[in-house]
């Protein structure tokens, strides 16, 4: 089994979490399960392992910031599952797929999903990994953040996501609001041609 190496090593805090502790992966790929949730969300199922990998339970996000981890697994109650005795929110799912990293503009999203959706329409995005924005995550944004003039923070359509929007505020960070089309509750709802056009739409409306 192939070695996990989490990014950013300078960040990590003393460590409780070993790499050996972090979900056994899959080496032959993905499971059926998690092929229809990549395409339930309208995901290419992704192959770079540094950031999300197939579990036996389902699928691997690592974490950006700390030594840590989000599993999206299919056989139990519990849909996400988070490392025991680890501290994880002063991190943020970052995913890396591409030449998107030279892009200045920066999308910040609820769901890891919704990151991974927006990074393979070709630019960059973090997930804060629900609504939960601490001080820790906020650090870590304004480390991500090239061009301040292009934040730009795309809430879900319920009330959780919309009350995000203070929070930032009161962080600091220099968001833009950028609001999905009515009936539509997150970006993975849009088809891959329709997401392209509308995160287009934003970069190119602020040039």
């Amino acid at each position: 089994m192939s070695k996990l190496y989490p990014r950013l090593p300078n960040l990590l805090q003393p460590r409780t979490l070993k790499l050996s502790d972090f979900p056994e992966q899959r080496t032959e790929g993905w499971t059926s399960e998690a092929l229809e949730y990549w395409e339930q969300h309208h995901i290419t199922p992704p192959l770079q392992r540094d950031t999300v990998y197939p579990t036996y339970r389902g699928i691997c996000f690592v974490l950006y910031g700390g030594l840590g981890y989000q599993e999206r697994v299919f056989d139990g109650d519990l849909r996400w599952l988070y490392p025991v005795n680890v501290d994880v929110s002063g991190m943020l799912y970052v995913p890396t797929i591409g030449d998107e990293e030279e892009n200045e503009e920066l999308f910040v999203v609820e769901g890891t999903t919704d990151a991974m959706a927006i990074n393979q329409s070709g630019h960059r995005s973090a997930a804060i990994l629900g609504t939960m924005l601490t001080s820790a995550r906020a650090k870590l944004l304004k480390e991500l953040i090239y061009d301040p003039k292009q934040v730009y923070y795309i809430p879900d359509n319920d009330e959780p996501g919309l009350a995000m929007v203070d929070r930032l505020v009161c962080f600091g960070l220099p968001v833009k609001i950028r609001y999905l089309p009515t009936g539509i509750k997150d970006i993975c709802e849009l088809y891959r041609q329709a997401r392209q056009m509308f995160l287009r739409s934003i970069a190119c409306n602020d040039m």
